[in-house]
């Protein structure tokens, strides 16, 4: 069973399902009723907002939330806007800092 699951998740409509149904599951939104997605800057700025974009509007118009995406020039920037988990809704991140961002 644990590996039927895997490889659910390892495909791009599994984790697309499981990132939509944590959208769906959140409670009230802010004020102005939109998620802040914050990514990796893997390609710099404007190549990693234009390549997760499409993915921000998949989550928009199945979830009826705006999504927005936040990158950041580099990532020692990215890593000291992140590090305290304040500034945004949901972070694309490596696998290996899911352990270090959870308390």
């Amino acid at each position: 069973m644990h590996t039927i699951i895997l490889k659910f998740l390892h495909h791009r409509s599994g984790m697309l399902l499981v990132l939509a149904a944590f959208l769906l599951s959140q409670s009230p939104l802010k004020a102005d009723d939109s998620l802040t997605l914050v990514i990796q800057p893997i390609y710099g700025m404007d190549k990693t907002h234009e390549s997760f974009q499409p993915l921000a509007s998949y989550l928009s118009n199945i979830t009826g939330t705006d999504i927005k995406i936040i990158t950041y020039p580099n990532f020692i920037t990215y890593w000291k806007e992140t590090r305290d988990g304040q500034g945004y809704d949901l972070i694309l991140d490596a696998a290996h800092f899911t352990g270090y961002r959870a308390k």
